[in-house]
């Protein structure tokens, strides 16, 4: 049965659903944008209005910063119950770091934060999302990196020390550290908002156009096929 309601969960005004608003539209599915962040309750956003599939956008936060973020609670009880009743999760960057904490797996400061566009490689077991075994590069923007959790599938995996890149749990919640859904206006937006450590790719190449000229369209892709499965 095909979904067709969708809550995306935000916790930043500048990390957005980009491209996935353009997919759901032509999809013709309802999104309900909502968060737990409490400064965003004061720009119009709201906690969501029931439970369903539940998309994780990014941000900045961390899901050990908890003290720092206590509103985190509330967004991981409700995580939960969205997958004990059944329903599929899908997680980007924080998001997927939020899921895989909520799967019992560590989460920590990654040795070497990646910006920009890095090469991710797509195992055969992606062919459960109707993708190929093959390398693509990705748009990145983390600090932090997250562990396989148990029972898991890694289906993507990237170069140490942040291989950990994607992974399927139960066919029901689909974590990725990379940003399909990012667009060049995003990620200018980025840069104009958030600091970037020296040495990352940011500093030279990350948000130059020609680069997402080059790889928008194949990520964009992944992005369609991650979410044929997520809605269905």
């Amino acid at each position: 049965m095909k979904t067709s309601k969708v809550y995306i969960l935000q916790h930043s005004s500048i990390v957005r659903p980009y491209a996935l608003f353009e997919h759901f539209e032509k999809l013709k599915i309802e999104v309900e944008l909502c968060t737990f962040v409490p400064a965003l309750h004061a720009l119009g956003w709201k906690e969501p209005s029931g439970v369903g599939p539940v998309l994780l956008l990014g941000g900045p936060q961390s899901v050990y910063e908890s003290e720092e973020n206590p509103w985190l609670e509330n967004e991981i009880a409700y995580v939960r119950k969205c997958i004990q009743a059944g329903e599929r999760s899908f997680g980007i960057c924080l998001g997927g770091q939020v899921l895989s904490h909520i799967l019992g797996a560590k989460i920590y400061k990654s040795p070497e934060p990646e910006v920009g566009w890095y090469p991710v490689q797509i195992n055969k077991a992606a062919s459960l999302l109707g993708l190929k075994n093959e390398t693509l590069s990705f748009f990145q923007w983390h600090f932090d990196a997250f562990e396989f959790p148990q029972e898991s599938i890694p289906l993507f995996v990237g170069a140490e020390p942040n291989s950990a890149q994607g992974y399927l749990w139960k066919d029901q919640v689909l974590a990725i550290q990379f940003h399909p859904e990012m667009t060049h206006e995003g990620s200018l937006l980025l840069c104009n908002k958030f600091n970037v450590p020296m040495g990352t790719q940011l500093t030279t190449s990350a948000c130059r156009e020609t680069d997402f000229k080059v790889h928008s369209k194949t990520s964009h892709e992944v992005l369609k096929k991650i979410l044929e499965w997520f809605l269905h």
